[in-house]
């Protein structure tokens, strides 16, 4: 049973119980009144009286509960982008909607009603939408729902293990439905018309890279000469190949100081202190992100003339060539951005009248490409884009893999049903010629056989 003590001039509710490993506890919610801290006790001897045992907080909230969900388990478990991310989630959609909240008010039901609600607030302006007006039709999507309900999720299933909350609400809350929409992606001829009609050899290299070894475009911008084999040996034998073990990324200061930095390999200084952000390079995306990739002959010709162009800029510039032995980089050898990239894309697009698509475009048609050389080789496949999971292709890649399958059924009727076919008829062709030619040995049977027709 659970008791009241006062203290200080509030009242405690001690709770004793027994935890799931048989040790026992002890929990202390501490309430201003008397009356308060009496309805809490009642529900907590109800709750042993019929068996269970309840250990929520009462007076937690859900602001409380982040920020130690936050410190705790994200900057142990997250990367610098997905810990800003969730951030920028907390501060713009959680905290002023439900954050002084208790965690033991928020039911299924009040939760659909707050993700309705919000879908009709203003949404906030992504970092990339800085200084650009917000127009009145930009409003919370599903697929932004999505993410504070995953977050809000995470958050209290710890919270269950830190007996925080009896269950999580959110088990049983039915989201939004969000439907993505397709990629699109060139084909092989808009790819080679794109090619053709580029001028720039920066932005040429990066799109062979990204194609031919379906690389993310941070790993394109964070490869070091170091990572890359293209001896003339390993060229002829076609075996040059690049190991892929770093990408550049820029993340926010807070980011950096509050996750462990062994991933950072590197931070690029920033010309101004008062900056928020820094520009690193950084441990991929994931485990499996680290990869051997073999190259063809023609991208690895052409990292071969970068690098002889980046050996002209060191002699050039001397002492003032900023060594950080990047392939993707300026005359002066300082790291060239994401954003660069893609405005160099844009504007070949714009210039060529190209079909829109957006650079992260040419690692899927990569994939794709890949799957149909391959003949389904997923596994192959794997391999070269770094997906952790090979579910992660087969869903994504489906309409490929169909088409394969639907491949496997054509070869399935010609060489066995087909040929059965043939067999048969094969058969029966046999039988008639046998027939014809024992008729043509014996006239007697063959005018008796006339004579039955007529």
């Amino acid at each position: 049973m659970a008791s009241i003590i006062k203290r200080n001039g509030k009242y405690a509710v001690v709770l004793n119980y027994t935890d799931q490993e048989g040790k026992r506890r002890q929990k202390w919610e501490t309430f201003p009144t008397k009356k308060e801290a009496q309805a809490y006790k009642a529900k907590l001897d109800y709750s042993q009286a019929m068996g269970t045992q309840m250990v929520v907080s009462s007076t937690k909230t859900v602001d409380e509960l982040l920020e130690e969900f936050i410190s705790k388990y994200g900057t142990q478990n997250w990367s610098h982008g997905y810990y800003y991310k969730a951030q920028s989630l907390v501060k713009h959609y959680i905290s002023p909607y439900i954050g002084n909240m208790k965690l033991k008010d928020l039911s299924p039901r009040f939760i659909e009603n707050y993700y309705h609600n919000l879908m009709q607030a203003d949404s906030a302006l992504s970092p990339k939408q800085f200084g650009k007006k917000k127009t009145d039709t930009q409003k919370v999507s599903a697929r932004t729902v999505k993410e504070i309900h995953k977050l809000l999720h995470s958050a209290f299933r710890q919270g269950e293990r830190w007996e925080m909350v009896e269950s999580n609400p959110f088990d049983k809350v039915i989201t939004p439905k969000y439907k993505e929409v397709p990629r699109d992606i060139w084909e092989l001829d808009d790819l080679k018309k794109a090619l053709e009609a580029c001028d720039n050899p920066i932005l040429e290299l990066c799109i062979n890279l990204a194609f031919s070894c379906s690389l993310r475009l941070g790993e394109i911008l964070g490869l070091t000469w170091d990572c890359v084999h293209i001896s003339n040996e390993l060229i002829e034998s076609n075996s040059a190949w690049i190991y892929v073990e770093k990408q550049l990324q820029r993340i926010t200061v807070d980011a950096a100081e509050a996750i462990d930095s062994d991933s950072i390999r590197l931070k690029f200084p920033s010309v101004n202190t008062r900056v928020k952000t820094i520009l690193v390079l950084k441990d991929p995306k994931t485990r499996s992100s680290v990869r051997k990739i073999f190259l063809p002959r023609t991208v690895a010709e052409m990292l071969k003339e970068r690098k002889r162009q980046v050996g002209m800029y060191k002699n050039y510039l001397g002492d003032e060539y900023n060594d950080y032995n990047l392939v993707v980089c300026y005359e002066n050898g300082t790291p060239m951005e994401g954003d660069k990239i893609r405005q160099f894309f844009q504007k070949l697009i714009k210039d060529n009248d190209l079909r829109p698509v957006v650079f992260h475009s040419l690692r899927h048609s990569s994939t794709t490409y890949k799957l149909k050389l391959s003949g389904g080789d997923i596994k192959a496949v794997q391999g070269d884009t770094g997906h952790s999971e090979a579910a992660m292709i087969t869903e994504r890649y489906a309409h490929i893999l169909d088409d394969d399958r639907r491949i496997n059924a054509e070869k399935f009727e010609e060489m066995f049903y087909q040929q059965k076919n043939d067999d048969v008829s094969a058969s029966k062709a046999d039988e008639l010629l046998s027939i014809m030619k024992k008729l043509q040995e014996s006239p007697e049977l063959l005018e008796l056989l006339k004579g039955l027709i007529k």
